[in-house]
């Protein structure tokens, strides 16, 4: 049978989550990984897995995400040739419940008729089909003044996860009422959880009218309603995308949908969903979910390896071998400025260490070599006192914003492609292996009018080399810093 109702597709893709640490940095979260080999990101194939499901109105695809991955969710829509009708960006991480309030008020102006649909965007989910049937269970049941949660049948023991315990008794065709929730729970109650056969994991994809969610929210939280209501009142475009107000969003109180809302409403039903699904929280989740070779390895990049067993070992940068022997259930994770050792069957202790590294001020705590911006990117090779080389690449019909530099000047060396030099008021074309000089306090602003990327070097020379020496007079990007 057909789905009748319209269904609007919410992603949620503004987390800035480190559990896969060195991988996933606040700079590019997991999201926007390609783990796997694979062509498209976690973000990419939650688009793809929704449209795939023919009963979803896609033209009224919504993307909630921060102001730091708004250039990064465009461009990887654009990839899948996808034009979403919303990008929202949030001024500050508040978690889900936020988010999900913000999208009841959009929705519930212009089209409160559509079930809407929250998907997180971090999620393995091969099973688009099965999704489908999930949806199609829901409108089917009749029932519109409930909120639903998709629990995903476990298969294994996993304590990173959240559980849901339902009522055994069938409410509506494989839909159960929800008795309470369980939040990361020890090994020991999961496999008594896991014997009961009525636990199942939080997958924290929910469906529900917008006008349900309202009330809701009006009845538990009517402050967090009052202030996102206003945020969202006082938002405004901004280069394709909604911005919402900044004052009263970070009045709000950074908390879970789970906490705010689910655990404390009484018509909450649960959809059982039997999937291959994981939410990739532990590289030891990665490891669960990967090809193995005989010995129970999971091997990626440049490794040279002997005589390990249960181990995962991945070298993210092909200019550093990765050598490993006579590891056994170890997690070892290289990239280009960080190297991961770990115990894959201990706790995940990532996000403490992380919050090490940012007490220590380290760069690599939240940011990569490589540091994507909205023309493109650029990548640190060398830095030393009073002098930097950088790679920067510069897209198709892009350029930096016309700026100027305090403490520093800049040579710059075309090595591929064709530069437009704005300098002091005159315009240059450089060419490859031509370059020139940015005196200090020289206004300037680099440019690419051609149809293939630009990359130059960049030397800085300078007593201080930071990001922050940018004083912005003209941006395409509305950015001020």
């Amino acid at each position: 049978m057909k789905i009748r109702k319209k269904i609007i597709p919410i992603l949620l893709a503004g987390g800035s989550g480190n559990r896969l640490w060195p991988l996933s940095r606040k700079s590019h979260p997991k999201q926007f990984l390609k783990l796997f080999g694979k062509r498209f990101s976690f973000f990419q194939e939650t688009v793809l897995r929704i449209r795939k499901v023919d009963q979803v109105s896609i033209e009224r695809l919504v993307v909630f995400t921060s102001d730091d991955y708004r250039f990064t969710v465009k461009e990887q829509l654009e990839e899948i040739n996808v034009k979403p009708e919303l990008i929202v960006l949030e001024p500050e991480a508040k978690n889900t419940a936020p988010s999900v309030l913000a999208a009841t008020f959009f929705l519930n102006e212009f089209d409160n008729q559509s079930l809407l649909i929250f998907l997180p965007t971090d999620h393995k989910m091969e099973d688009a089909n099965e999704l489908a049937s999930c949806i199609e269970t829901v409108v089917e049941s009749k029932v519109d003044d409930a909120v639903f949660l998709f629990g995903v049948k476990p298969s294994r023991v996993e304590p990173g996860y959240g559980y849901v315990k339902y009522k055994e008794r069938e409410a509506h065709n494989n839909i159960f009422e929800v008795e309470t929730f369980i939040e990361k729970p020890s090994e020991k109650a999961i496999i008594k959880m896991l014997q009961s056969g009525n636990h199942v994991w939080n997958s924290g994809i929910l469906l529900a009218y917008p006008g349900i969610l309202k009330k809701h929210f009006i009845n538990q939280d009517p402050k967090m309603v009052g202030n996102v209501e206003k945020s969202v009142r006082l938002g405004a475009t901004d280069l394709g995308f909604f911005r919402l107000e900044k004052k009263y969003w970070n009045k709000c109180l950074s908390v879970s949908i789970d906490y705010a809302l689910l655990e404390k409403i009484k018509k909450i039903l649960l959809v059982k969903f039997d999937s291959d699904w994981n939410d990739f929280g532990s590289w030891n989740s990665v490891w669960q979910e990967s090809k193995k070779d005989n010995h129970g390895n999971y091997v990626k990049g440049a490794v040279t390896q002997q005589g390990n067993k249960g181990s995962l070992l991945i070298s993210d940068d092909s200019e550093i071998e990765l050598v490993a022997f006579g590891l056994e259930d170890t997690i070892v994770v290289s990239t280009s400025d960080a190297v991961l050792v770990g115990n894959r069957h201990k706790k995940n202790e990532i996000k403490s260490l992380v919050e090490k590294l940012l007490t220590g001020k380290k760069r690599q705590a939240e940011n990569f070599k490589r540091v994507y911006r909205p023309w493109g990117f650029f990548e640190t090779l060398v830095k030393r006192d009073m002098f930097q080389v950088k790679s920067i690449l510069v897209n198709p019909g892009s350029r930096l914003s016309l700026q100027s530099h305090k403490y520093r000047s800049e040579h710059w060396v075309v090595v591929v492609g064709e530069a437009q030099v704005t300098l002091n008021n005159k315009v240059k074309t450089v060419k490859i292996n031509e370059s020139i000089y940015v005196p200090l306090g020289a206004v300037h602003r680099l440019e690419n009018k051609t149809s293939k990327s630009l990359i130059i070097i960049e030397v800085q020379v300078g007593d201080y080399l930071e990001e922050d020496d940018i004083i912005r007079l003209e941006d395409d990007y509305s950015r001020k810093h």
